[in-house]
């Protein structure tokens, strides 16, 4: 038979640990869903700043990083990587890093770009965003 201090003990230890691991999983789940958000609108931005590159000129379509230095998109352990389509799905232009590999093609308005988990063509996991954009007038 089992003393009652033994029985509140072992009562309150279990009510303890369920309560520790529910908080750590709350606060798991919002931080993460947090970061989250925050590196989904830091790509994003990058995303659009690279839409900004964009030109046509009559029925020219130019992309003018030949004026920009953006070191992230050369070849390296920890590149990045973007890659642009013409409506039609033909590429139009893709960074150094990404070489003849390609991108998984999503796409979401400017205003509300899409977002995936994907493997990276060098096997390193990574996110992705999509949008379509209209280029700037020349």
């Amino acid at each position: 038979m089992k003393s009652l201090r033994f029985q509140l003990l072992a009562g309150i230890s279990l009510g303890m640990a369920a309560v520790l691991l529910a908080s750590g999983a709350v606060f798991y789940t919002l931080i993460s869903r947090t970061l989250r958000t925050e590196f989904d609108e830091s790509l994003a931005g990058k995303a659009r700043s690279l839409t900004a590159l964009a030109e046509q000129e009559r029925n020219q379509l130019d992309f003018e990083l030949t004026e920009v230095s953006l070191p992230e998109f050369e070849p390296s352990e920890h590149a990045e990587y973007y890659q642009v389509w013409f409506p039609d799905g033909t590429v139009f232009v893709r960074s150094p890093s990404l070489g003849a590999g390609n991108l998984d093609r999503i796409s979401g308005p400017a205003d509300a770009p899409a977002f995936r988990t994907v493997t990276l063509p060098d096997g390193r996991p990574g996110r992705i965003v999509g949008l379509a954009f209209v280029p700037r007038r020349g």
